[in-house]
């Protein structure tokens, strides 16, 4: 039953292989293998204290094995995001798909539609009526899931959720505080060059090297960009900040 078992996963891992150079073309795997592998090794000894000025403040980047973040744009959204949430009080705070749990101990409140846990309210965001209000909504690369990766899409959506966090889950002078990988759902990435969302700050990031150094860059740069090619992840970023 062991070798059994054993020879089954090798196929099936072999198959995984086959399906993904199939798809994605044997540069993207051996690249992938190279990020997954080696690259962790140059960022202890080269890239390890690198930073990143946002706001006149030096922030680190962020690395962590869950998800990868030291290959793709998590890097620098994790800490941005907590450099503006650092002074809130945990009972104020809403996050928007339980993202920030795999790698800070988190003590607010979480809604996501799919992932099951104790502490993860299971609802949909675009109707959620929350009890209290919150001063402070994060969602960390979310909102291009949100009627996109879904069974029933639905462009207009996005624009639903946000009006119903500003009506029925914000407080007044509260904000909303997230990020968008730019490149995964082309109708929000067209809302944004649209300006059909308002924002009261946004601020647009580009990777610029093989080593997943990211910096400030201008709206039109950022949205010439692609998702995964020639990295893994997206090569734009985009954070932005809306208040009632």
């Amino acid at each position: 039953m062991y070798e059994n078992n054993y020879n089954l996963k090798k196929i099936n891992f072999a198959k995984n292989i086959i399906i993904l150079i199939k798809k994605e073309g044997i540069w993207y795997f051996l690249k992938k293998v190279f990020y997954i592998y080696f690259f962790p090794i140059y960022i202890l000894f080269f890239i390890k204290q690198r930073k990143i000025i946002f706001n006149n403040k030096e922030i680190q980047y962020f690395f962590h094995n869950y998800n990868y973040t030291f290959m793709n744009e998590r890097a620098i959204e994790i800490p941005l995001v907590l450099s503006l949430i650092e002074n809130i009080p945990k009972i104020e705070l809403l996050e928007i798909g339980n993202v920030l749990s795999h790698y800070v101990q988190n003590e607010w409140d979480v809604v996501d539609k799919y992932e099951n846990s104790k502490k993860v309210i299971n609802e949909d965001i675009v109707n959620f009526k929350p009890l209290k209000k919150y001063s402070c909504i994060v969602a960390i690369s979310t909102f291009e899931h949100i009627g996109f990766d879904e069974a029933l899409k639905d462009n207009k959506k996005i624009l639903n959720m946000i009006s119903n966090l500003k009506k029925n889950c914000l407080k007044k002078n509260g904000q909303i505080i997230f990020t968008i990988p730019v490149g995964w759902n082309f109708n929000l990435d067209q809302l944004i060059k649209t300006n059909k969302i308002k924002f009261s700050e946004v601020y647009y990031f580009k990777r610029i090297s093989w080593d997943n150094k990211w910096v400030i860059s201008k709206k039109e740069a950022v949205f010439k960009t692609t998702f995964s090619k020639p990295y893994i992840g997206a090569n734009g970023l985009v954070l932005g900040i809306i208040k009632k």
